[in-house]
């Protein structure tokens, strides 16, 4: 029985925020599908992590030249720091795991496997 090795692509702090620019509008709207579908969450939660997560794109796409020069671990952390006063574990973790069902989403739509794999790889290893 043959086994095929499946290659994740290292991917760099530029390729993810380009990957996040070109996938921004997608991305947002598996987010709210997810938000919508979530029976777990109130309706203020969702209202709340809805905040964060249109927060969170923009704070990766803003074209603030700062931004631009930053790592993402650095832009998560300015993120983080805006909305501390709104983040509780539950929050976070449901931001992170609606997240994650997003691009699984997009994984299902893409052609480019490879390359949402090593994307999907970059988020769980900051998170």
């Amino acid at each position: 029985m043959t086994q095929h090795a499946h290659f994740i692509p290292e991917i760099s702090n530029g390729d993810f925020k380009r990957f996040i620019r070109t996938h921004k509008q997608q991305l947002q709207g598996n987010m709210n599908i997810h938000l919508q579908l979530d029976s777990l969450l109130t309706n203020y939660e969702q209202e709340v992590i809805g905040i964060l997560a249109n927060s969170f794109f923009e704070t990766i796409t803003g074209s603030d030249q700062l931004k631009t020069k930053l790592a993402f671990h650095q832009l998560l952390s300015i993120w983080i720091q805006r909305h501390i006063s709104v983040l509780s574990v539950k929050r976070l973790h449901a931001f992170y795991f609606i997240l994650e069902k997003a691009f699984v989403n997009l994984y299902d739509e893409t052609k480019d496997e490879q390359l949402l794999s090593g994307i999907l790889f970059f988020i769980i290893n900051l998170f």
